[in-house]
């Protein structure tokens, strides 16, 4: 195979970093990778998708592996496979499972999967009367897109109703809460459940934990995630139910057609009622890939050639037992307004010399030295028994003045 990797955060960094290891790809093209995942693979340019699927089969490019939501929703998909290619990842249509809550919410009724209840609302509604069909805490998400950072939960109405205010009018997130959603809060344990998904199989990988909150103890603002671990700890019942859950999504999907190739993520609440699913999302998961894919023994381009090829009914997945944790470098101020432009010093020879993985995320290159460019920097991961230790111990090694990480990564149901 010869794969194009569309992105260049610490997600696609990982996948590239296990694609590199594939005895089945021939060559990777990187589009916009950070200065870290270079090495990877051949840089390739367009100015946009028509020309970027030009590029590609003038290279002999057959496969394209796309990393983040929005060139999904914009239709990367679409312009990919009428060009002939094979995608990990779905066209703009199935993308809406993560592009718009009320979509993903309709189909989960429609289908009786369980998920918290929700109201829609749209610019002009009454928050107010919205929000007294709900108790506090209130849940409040917009519709569309937002990095990550869409869901604000609050204690008391007047907070509720200015965050509404911010939504509805298109003032927050580039008007991706002009259509805001309230949804009933839940109490329990998240997890990420990410799922290989060839449009018949619905093949689960191993579940991990995303930190998404700023601050230790979960508390803060929600930011794109600021750490992970995997494996996650289950009870037998809690296993048996969210593979019945699994069943039964797998059903749901292919009843209206909702067939693409690629991952479909599942953010899932283990309450004591049993697994809600919380929101989807169609591709990996981030950071949470960056915890999974080191645990992966299975050649990764075996996964993504049978995955694109319709096969996942013939694919066993061979998992290392050993815990994986994944620590995010941020910068101060992340994540509303975080200070960029700041230089890092990362001692290179010293992860090598710890097994440390390290994958690049808003880091840019200038005459040899390296600044970030955004809020999340730097993505440290380790492997093994002592795998919390080594992130931390590695942490305090690297010179970043806005350095910025949580303390709390690999509490809970890591193993």
């Amino acid at each position: 195979m010869r794969i194009l990797i569309y992105g260049g955060g610490g997600r696609e960094h990982a996948l590239a970093w296990k694609l590199s290891q594939s005895e089945l790809v021939e060559k990777i093209y990187l589009y916009k990778p950070n200065p870290l995942m270079k090495n990877l693979g051949n840089e390739i340019e367009a100015a946009d998708f028509e020309l970027l699927a030009k590029k590609a089969k003038e290279n002999g490019i057959d496969t394209i592996v796309v990393g983040p939501e929005l060139p999904l929703t914009e239709g990367i998909g679409n312009v990919f496979r009428r060009w002939g290619f094979k995608v990990f990842g779905p066209d703009a249509r199935e993308s809406k499972l993560e592009s718009s809550k009320v979509f993903a919410r309709e189909f989960m009724k429609r289908n009786n999967l369980p998920t918290p209840n929700f109201k829609a609302i749209v610019e002009g509604a009454n928050p107010s009367e919205c929000l007294n069909e709900f108790s506090p805490p209130y849940v409040i998400k917009a519709d569309g897109l937002a990095g990550g950072k869409g869901t604000k939960i609050v204690q008391d109405i007047a907070g509720a109703i200015s965050i509404l205010d911010d939504y509805l009018s298109g003032r927050a997130f580039k008007g991706a809460g002009k259509t805001t959603v309230i949804e009933e809060y839940l109490e329990g344990y998240e997890i990420s459940a990410m799922c290989l998904w060839d449009g018949n199989t619905l093949l689960p990988i191993e579940l991990a934990h995303d930190y998404k909150r700023i601050f230790d103890n979960d508390e803060g603002e929600n930011t794109g995630g600021m750490g992970s671990y995997s494996p996650v700890r289950l009870t037998d019942k809690e296993k048996d139910d969210i593979y019945t859950l699994f069943s039964d999504l797998e059903k749901a999907l292919k009843k209206e057609n909702l067939r693409y190739t690629g991952v479909l993520y599942i953010g899932l609440m283990l309450t004591n009622k049993g697994p809600f699913i919380l929101e989807f999302n169609v591709r990996f998961g981030d950071p949470e890939t960056q915890c999974v894919l080191p645990r992966l023994r299975t050649d990764f381009g075996k996964v993504i050639e049978y995955t694109v090829g319709k096969r996942l009914d013939e694919l066993h997945l061979d998992w290392s037992d050993d815990p994986c944790v994944c620590l995010v470098i941020a910068s101060d101020g992340y994540p509303q307004s975080p200070k960029t432009d700041v230089e890092l010093l990362i001692p290179f020879e010293k992860a090598i010399d710890e097994k440390i993985l390290l994958f690049g995320a808003g880091i840019t290159a200038k005459d040899g030295r390296l600044f970030n460019t955004g809020g999340r920097v730097l993505n440290i991961v380790a492997i093994g028994s002592d795998c919390k230790e080594k992130v931390y111990s590695f942490a305090e090694t690297i010179k970043f003045q806005t350095k910025y990480y949580r303390k709390d990564i690999g509490k809970g149901r890591c193993l």
